[in-house]
């Protein structure tokens, strides 16, 4: 019994399997970057055949922003990259509509060996290569901050926050390595936090060489284009090579040095001011006409005064006889001053 229904089966799902199918999808969206592709089917089709055989002469309709990857026993077997109809050509399913009535006694003889079933399983899997923009990146970083004006050196660290975007710049190396055999779809959420980390370990590198040349702590904003640039630069060699990936655009929304080490930058700068003669006799001279007023104006003014060694008193006073006088005693009268 168990010889007729393997050629039953044989028979039937070779038969089954001679119609040729049409696979494509619909856009995908941003979220999804992979999805396996289905036999267009309506209520009208005899088509009833194997999902994991696909018929030689089959088409592959592929969207704009799309490339469509055909699979044999996970093995990539073609890349279709380009919008439009393309027609399959594998080997492993020709019948009467792709290899005539010889493949198709080939195919029935291959499937009896195996018990009535196709030893073979084919699939099409669409992956989205439009850009997929607004991912989120947060880092904080340290980095040497040099300024040739006040001779800083310093380390530091520094806030940075802003999006990134990236496209599958090749769907053959993003499924091998990446998406792989997926049952039907394979979404960035499954891909994002591990490019924002990888993002992070780049950034400190592309910070440092940009503030190799020597940038003062509050012209960082000054050089952000040239950041983005060597983010870009920096992480396209790492991912291209390794997962097909490619980003296109890397946009920072702030980059700052933190409070503390903002302070202790501006201690280092008045610091190196008054390393100046000039500017430490101005300095001085500033606190000393800051600390006058208030000296004067409480009950200890006149002892502050003396050790400034500052006369406080007026130059000149009036005597009651009218003398205008300059000493102790009056120089008309004689009378002492009060």
């Amino acid at each position: 019994m168990g010889i007729f229904k393997a050629a039953k089966g044989a028979v039937g799902g070779a038969l089954a399997d001679q119609w040729l199918e049409a696979f494509t999808c619909d856009a995908l969206d941003v979220q999804t970057l992979v999805l396996r592709g289905h036999k267009m089917q309506s209520s009208r089709s005899a088509n009833n055949g194997d999902d994991n055989v696909i018929s030689a002469g089959s088409a592959i309709l592929v969207p704009d922003g799309t490339a469509a990857i055909v699979t044999e026993m996970g093995k990539v077997l073609a890349c279709y990259d380009t919008p439009g109809e393309h027609t399959f050509t594998g080997d492993q399913a020709a019948g009467v509509f792709g290899g005539g009535l010889s493949s198709l006694a080939k195919d029935v003889g291959r499937r009896f060996t195996f018990g009535g079933d196709v030893p073979v399983v084919q699939r099409v899997y669409f992956i989205n290569t439009k850009e997929c923009f607004g991912n989120p990146f947060i880092c904080r970083t340290g980095v040497r901050l040099r300024d040739t004006q006040t001779t800083l050196d310093m380390d530091a660290s520094v806030a940075a926050s802003g999006v990134f975007a990236y496209r599958i710049a090749d769907p053959v190396l993003f499924y091998k390595c990446v998406s792989g055999n997926v049952a039907q779809s394979f979404t960035r959420d499954e891909l994002s936090a591990q490019l924002a980390a990888e993002l992070c370990t780049v950034f400190a590198p592309a910070l440092a060489d940009v503030c190799a040349a020597g940038v003062r702590p509050y012209a960082l904003p000054e050089h952000l284009e040239e950041i983005c640039a060597a983010v870009q630069k920096h992480i396209n060699e790492k991912w291209l090579p390794t997962r097909g990936l490619e980003m296109i655009s890397f946009a920072l929304e702030s980059l700052t040095v933190t409070q503390e080490d903002q302070s202790l930058v501006q201690q280092m700068q008045r610091a190196k001011v008054l390393t100046d003669p000039a500017m430490a006799a101005a300095t001085l001279t500033g606190a000393l006409a800051d600390a006058l007023p208030a000296a004067a104006a409480n009950t200890g003014g006149a002892m502050a005064a003396a050790l400034l060694h500052i006369d406080t008193a007026p130059k000149f006073w009036v005597c009651k006889c009218g003398q205008y006088n300059t000493g102790r005693f009056c120089e008309s009268c004689g009378t002492p001053r009060s």
